[in-house]
């Protein structure tokens, strides 16, 4: 097993201290780097330990990975508030361009639920020929961003409000520009946008290739949402390949699970990458 170097820092960013970084690589010689994005909003809390379990995993198997907290997100400066998609368009671009200058080599993107959603827009929109890594996608950013809406909708139905009268204003709030607050995040009416029109659905990059792994607890098959996006993706000549293992839903438990036959297997589809 390799030695692994850590290392802790702020990328430079328009709220004070910066982004965080976290960076793990191996003490020799560096195989290939990964960009790591993480999910929304309480999800990224809660796949913390595993992705962390995970990172280190890979560093000894002698990929570095990089880990930025986006902006608005956990020990990156500014709150929720300042958070929106275009800023964290850059947020990518910034961990990117690092990894680039000082491992001096084509980093591939490793994004988790709604960051695989944030990293495809990244890389469709810079036509990086860079591959990436997705762990147990969310598919349609619309269909995500009404699942959070949900949370406000459910607080409401506790008391004499319905999911109806109070999704349709906060949805409102949002196309008319104004920010709601959910569940304790404010979401901007740009990063609600930027969510809602991203999805893994359908195949638009010609570039790179493409590995996605799914955990899932009962029976190790796609869901058939899954199953369809993965015939597109072919259908459309992508380079992907798209599988199932047994494993908790982290990112989902209030208490901390692993899901470790996610790693193991990533690493064996992910061992004939190059730089």
């Amino acid at each position: 097993m390799t030695d692994i170097l850590r290392e802790a820092f702020f990328l430079p960013g328009d709220h004070a201290p910066g982004r965080f970084a976290l960076l793990r690589r191996p003490a020799g010689e560096v195989r290939g780097a990964f960009l790591y994005i993480h999910p929304f909003a309480e999800e990224m809390n809660r796949s913390r330990r595993m992705m962390a379990t995970a990172a280190e995993a890979f560093a000894h198997a002698g990929w570095a990975v990089l880990q930025i907290d986006l902006t608005g997100c956990g020990d990156s400066g500014g709150s929720s508030a300042d958070a929106g998609w275009r800023r964290w368009l850059d947020d990518v671009s910034a961990g990117y361009a690092w990894l680039r200058e000082h491992l001096d080599l084509t980093p591939h993107l490793w994004g988790l639920r709604a960051g695989c959603l944030l990293a495809e827009s990244w890389l469709r929109q810079t036509d990086s020929a860079a591959s990436a890594l997705y762990w147990q996608p969310v598919l349609s950013g619309r269909q995500h961003l009404s699942q959070f809406l949900m949370l406000k909708a459910a607080g409401a139905m506790a008391g004499e409000g319905s999911a109806k009268t109070i999704m349709g204003p906060l949805r409102e709030r949002l196309a008319g520009g104004e920010a709601v607050d959910i569940a304790g995040y404010t979401v901007s009416a740009e990063l609600a946008r930027g969510l809602e029109e991203a999805s893994l659905e359908n195949a638009a990059r010609p570039h790179g290739q493409t590995v996605v792994v799914e955990a899932v607890s009962g029976e190790r098959n796609l869901t058939p949402a899954s199953a369809d996006a993965r015939a597109r993706w072919l259908e459309a000549g992508a380079a992907v390949i798209w599988e199932v293992v047994g494993g908790s839903p982290f990112w989902l438990t209030q208490e901390i699970t692993l899901a470790p036959a996610m790693t193991s297997r990533t690493l064996a589809l992910i061992g004939a990458w190059d730089q």
